[in-house]
């Protein structure tokens, strides 16, 4: 059977959910692991129901930054005008180290460089440890300029409020701070 609801997708096991893009079939790479079958089920329903049929995904932390992303997909969607828009799909994953099984669920769709879903983390920076987590638990490696940004310090502005947190790597009055001090600050 084939289907455009996510309704028939929320019901469907992750075996049986082959993916269609352009006439193309993309069926789910085998799982040996009854576990990991199990969670790419559970995944496949919800939101995830309704990311099978986006080109792209956006997966974010929670339900606060999907409702962000989709305001601002919206209004995009509305000022760019060519649909492009209309074919993302923002999942909420239900935290910073819920990421790993979103990924490794949709690389076992196609092949690297061929897959019928694209997809971004859009994560707080306190999340970079777990998004390198969840790329390595799918057996991607992160090309060595990616995973040094991860860490690296962010240029502040100078207007810098007097409050603003001066741990970690920051110096005061340089102007640098790293997004792990800022995030890591108690407020």
């Amino acid at each position: 059977m084939s289907t455009h609801s996510p309704i028939l997708v929320d019901e469907a096991k992750y075996g049986e959910t082959v993916l269609v893009r352009n006439h193309r079939f993309f069926a789910p790479s085998h799982v040996s692991d009854e576990t990991r079958a199990a969670i790419n089920t559970a995944l496949l329903a919800g939101h995830g129901a309704e990311m099978a049929f986006a080109s792209s995904v956006l997966l974010v932390e929670g339900g606060g930054d999907r409702a962000y992303y989709e305001v601002l997909r919206r209004r995009l969607a509305r000022v760019s005008g060519d649909g492009r828009l209309d074919h993302l799909a923002i999942v909420p994953v239900g935290s910073k180290s819920a990421f790993a099984p979103w990924v490794q669920m949709l690389t076992n769709y196609g092949i690297e460089g061929d897959r019928p879903i694209r997809w971004l983390i859009a994560a707080d920076g306190d999340a970079a440890t777990q998004v390198r987590q969840a790329y390595g638990h799918a057996g991607i490696r992160l090309p060595a300029s990616v995973r040094s940004a991860l860490f690296a310090p962010i240029r502040l502005p100078s207007w810098r409020p007097q409050n603003w947190p001066t741990g970690g790597h920051a110096r005061k009055g340089s102007g640098y701070i790293s997004a792990r001090s800022i995030l890591s600050t108690r407020r």
